[in-house]
């Protein structure tokens, strides 16, 4: 179950989803039954706090097996304010496979347990650990994000997931006394 998890992290990277502004998603599949259909995902903490592990759930169908080799596409942006109105949407770039990242094959990765099985996943608390993230995207962290996730094996599209999620910084320093991130 792994693979699902390794998935929809590689974005980043709560209850039901629509139910709390700090994380938001839906499905953005082409086909009205995709191949792998998630029905529910749930993010720990909200806002999401950076340096730090994020703990996630969540539960989704297989119609069919899932197998190698699955491409994974990921396009992460953050939201950035310009002249106090106008937000602009900035790339971030695929740093040490986080960010903007292409994978042709996700499930030759040592975190993806291939293949999935035919029916329905659960997991619960799958934890992501976002202690050590690489300098540029550290710099990078606190503010909105939205990204996208999708998988296709050959040309047929398995999943494809909107988020968008807000990340603040972990807080450190004698602002934090007085309760200042």
């Amino acid at each position: 179950m792994m693979l699902v998890g390794a998935i929809l992290f590689c974005a980043v990277v709560g209850i039901s989803a629509q139910s709390n502004p700090n994380f938001v998603w839906s499905n953005c599949s082409a086909s009205a039954t995709p191949v792998l259909a998630i029905q529910h995902i749930a993010l720990r903490p909200l806002p999401i706090v950076m340096p730090g592990i994020v703990h996630m759930d969540f539960r989704a169908v297989a119609s069919r097996p899932i197998g190698s080799p699955l491409r994974v596409e990921v396009s992460l942006k953050r939201e950035v304010n310009l002249f106090w109105t106008k937000k602009v949407l900035i790339r971030v770039p695929c740093v040490s496979d986080a960010g903007s990242c292409s994978y042709d094959d996700i499930c030759s990765r040592s975190f993806a347990d291939c293949p999935l099985h035919e029916g329905l996943h659960l997991e619960e608390n799958f934890a992501a650990d976002f202690n050590q993230l690489p300098n540029l995207l550290s710099v990078l962290t606190e503010g909105w994000y939205v990204g996208r996730v999708q998988a296709f094996q050959e040309d047929e599209e398995i999943f494809c997931l909107d988020v968008k999620v807000n990340v603040e910084k972990d807080c450190s320093g004698f602002g934090c006394v007085f309760g200042k991130r």
